[in-house]
């Protein structure tokens, strides 16, 4: 029994960590895509495309080193499979940014549901994956 209830505290530190790192890099991203979208006239869909990419580099430094903290595989190959994943939440946001500002939908009203399906997407393949 002990051993469940320390199981399930380590999960919830986790997730709370996860949360953590989440809101750090998504301030980042936020920051970065807004400003080269409405200072640098960038698209919606490149200015996000952009600042996911450079978000991306801080969760993975952030998750690796203070989150999940696992010591499975090298750095190396954990950063692999975390672009891997990553590239499929890119895809996610790509595509989801084009649609919703194509149908007259808000940037920062597109950026936040987006951004909300890819943290979920994010979370579940990183944590199963990535850091396991």
């Amino acid at each position: 029994m002990e051993q469940i209830t320390e199981l399930i505290i380590t999960k919830k530190q986790t997730l709370a960590k996860f949360i953590m790192v989440g809101l750090i890099t998504t301030s980042i991203d936020f920051a970065i895509s807004l400003f080269l979208y409405q200072f640098i006239h960038l698209g919606p869909s490149i200015a996000s495309t952009i600042s996911f990419t450079i978000a991306a580099f801080f969760n993975f430094s952030l998750n690796n080193s203070f989150t999940f903290n696992t010591n499975d595989r090298s750095y190396f190959q954990k950063m692999i499979v975390f672009y891997e994943i990553a590239c499929g939440g890119l895809l996610i946001n790509y595509t989801l940014i084009s649609l919703l500002t194509q149908h007259s939908i808000d940037f920062l009203v597109s950026k936040i549901i987006v951004t909300s399906v890819v943290v979920i997407y994010n979370y579940f393949f990183q944590s199963k994956v990535t850091f396991k």
